[in-house]
C-alpha cells in the first residue's frame, strides 16, 4: 500500500510498536497556520502515541474509518497499522529540511 496524505499529514503503513500507549483522541496532527485539526471520524480504530518519539500510531479494523480536515477532502482509510507524520520539504536556497505548515 502506498502512503496517504492530507495536507501536512503522511500516514504511512508500519506496524503499531509494542510500546505505544493508547490514547483517548481521534486528532492526529493541528495545523500549525490555521489550528485546524486532522481527525479520524468512525468506528472501529484505535489512536496510539509513542511515550519517546511522541508519533502516533493507527490501528483500524473496520471499514469507513474517514480523515477529516476543514480545508481538505475527506477519505477513507482502509484497515491496517500505521504511523502518522508530518510532510517534510527541503529548501535549496537555505539547504535545510522543514515541516510543511498547513
Amino acid at each position: 500500500m502506498e502512503f496517504l496524505q492530507q495536507g501536512d499529514v503522511l500516514i504511512k503503513p508500519r506496524p503499531v510498536p509494542r510500546e505505544a500507549v493508547k490514547v483517548d483522541d481521534c486528532v492526529l496532527m493541528h495545523g500549525e497556520a490555521t489550528g485546524h485539526a486532522h481527525r479520524l471520524d468512525g468506528e472501529g480504530f484505535t489512536v496510539f502515541e509513542h511515550p519517546k518519539t511522541k508519533r502516533k500510531h493507527l490501528r483500524i479494523v473496520k471499514s469507513g474509518v474517514m480523515l477529516r480536515h476543514e480545508e481538505h477532502k475527506a477519505f477513507e482509510v482502509p484497515p491496517g497499522e500505521y504511523v502518522v507524520e508530518g510532510v517534510r520539504e527541503y529548501d535549496h536556497f537555505d539547504e535545510e529540511a522543514r515541516r510543511v505548515a498547513d
